[in-house]
């Protein structure tokens, strides 16, 4: 969880990078905790961190979001 409020921080400030990071971590389902023990995976906020940070120019989540098309 360290990983996203580092990222949330840099969020606020409008870096795409962390938007792109926090979008991977809701991807990989390491963001939500589920009863304690698991993770889960959630494509659709993967894919709104994915096309913020796309719209301000990073590259990697314009790759991203074609990966999940496919």
């Amino acid at each position: 969880m360290r990983r996203v409020r580092r990222n949330e921080t840099a969020i606020d400030a409008g870096n795409p990078d962390a938007m792109n990071n926090l979008g991977l971590l809701y991807l990989r389902g390491k963001c939500i905790r589920r009863d304690g023990d698991g993770v889960s995976r959630n494509a659709k906020l993967a894919r709104q961190w994915f096309e913020k940070a796309a719209a301000r120019g990073n590259v990697q989540a314009k790759q991203n979001l074609r990966a999940m098309r496919h």
